[in-house]
């Protein structure tokens, strides 16, 4: 079998299964199989394949006839116009999450420095059963607990109730520590995932810092890894949490930017989800639970406890919500929708008066 021949097949049969993106995938699995460039495919078409490679593609593209998504299958995905590492622990960075980062970044440049006065908290773990694992924060000498005891499913689901009333306690009096060096503005990424927008904002902005916090230590794994892989982990800084809950108190009012691409898909839409997404990405990146606007109605409770003056928030909204997320924004200040590439209301921004 030519490498024509393999494409063509595999093509036809990716059509016949009801794949949109049928002759890009069929290239990109052949491709990554073989280990060669897409453009092979085409210059070096008419060249035999053995049968290990034959092998090779068939159990790619057979996994992908499973409708698990190419990102999952190749292990990485293209954002930002840098290479992510990603698999089932995260959510598939989109093209439309774009849009916010060149937001942040756009509010970002006109959000003055503001000095940072506090640091993490450095006593024990909130709940001594969890082993404390963490990683140091640029500028703060101290360490971030991983210490949300998460519940988990029979079917291995983890469960995790959202309260937007949650309030976190307020920090014991104590004396302001050193003043933090150099870029002293933070952002806070809520709800990381791979760590796609924690990562792209620093490597645009070389002296920024970052939290990235996740509910899942999985999630923030990867994220991890992708901090490491684009130079940016000594300034990023990872905090396991259920929303604010398990955020440091001592950064209330220090945050530059709260920027989010939060579960929001309700969960009535779920059956109409296509099977790539609906049986391979993880439930709890992609549903919020009754309230698909839970974790935005959090923010806008929190946000004004945490940003600094003159601070901001921006969030990500699924298809038909950001009138909603924006008058839930209204009171925080001045309110920005803007448009993805497809003309949908994609992001919400409002900056503190």
């Amino acid at each position: 079998m030519t490498l024509n021949e393999l494409l063509r097949r595999t093509r036809e049969w990716f059509t016949g299964l009801g794949i949109e993106s049928a002759r890009l995938d069929a290239e990109v699995l052949i491709a990554h199989a073989l280990q060669i460039r897409r453009i092979a495919l085409y210059t070096d078409g008419e060249r035999p394949l053995s049968d290990e490679e034959v092998a090779a593609c068939r159990a790619l593209v057979a996994r992908r006839g499973k409708r698990e998504p190419v990102a999952y299958i190749v292990g990485t995905r293209e954002f930002w116009s840098l290479e992510f590492d990603v698999d089932k622990r995260v959510l598939i960075p989109r093209p439309d999450t774009e849009t916010l980062v060149q937001l942040a970044l756009e509010w970002l440049d006109d959000t003055p420095q503001a000095e940072v006065t506090t640091h993490l908290d450095d006593g024990p773990p909130l709940h001594p059963e969890v082993p404390p694992v963490g990683e140091l924060v640029p500028g703060l000498d101290t360490v971030v607990q991983y210490d949300v005891p998460l519940v988990v499913t029979a079917d291995g689901d983890q469960d995790v109730t959202i309260d937007a009333d949650a309030v976190p306690p307020e920090p014991a009096p104590a004396a302001a520590p050193p003043q933090a060096p150099g870029d002293d503005r933070l952002v806070l990424d809520y709800g990381t995932g791979s760590g796609v927008i924690a990562v792209s904002i620093t490597v645009e902005r070389p002296g920024l810092r970052a939290l990235a916090l996740d509910v899942s230590r999985d999630a923030l794994a990867v994220a991890k890894d992708n901090a490491t892989r684009h130079g940016v982990s000594d300034r990023i800084g990872f905090v396991c949490s259920d929303g604010f809950a398990s955020l440091p108190p001592r950064f209330q009012g220090q945050l530059a930017a709260i920027i989010a691409n939060p579960p929001y898909v309700p969960l009535a839409d779920e059956a109409s989800l296509s099977p790539d997404v609906r049986d391979h990405e993880p439930r709890q990146a992609l549903f919020a639970g009754p309230d698909p606007l839970a974790h935005y109605r959090m923010i806008a409770a929190q946000a004004s406890r945490w940003l600094c003056p003159r601070g901001f928030v921006a969030v990500e909204v699924g298809f038909g919500q950001a009138q909603q997320v924006a008058a839930l924004f209204s009171a925080l200040g001045t309110v920005e929708i803007r448009r993805d590439l497809s003309g949908i209301e994609r992001v919400v921004a409002a900056r503190t008066r």
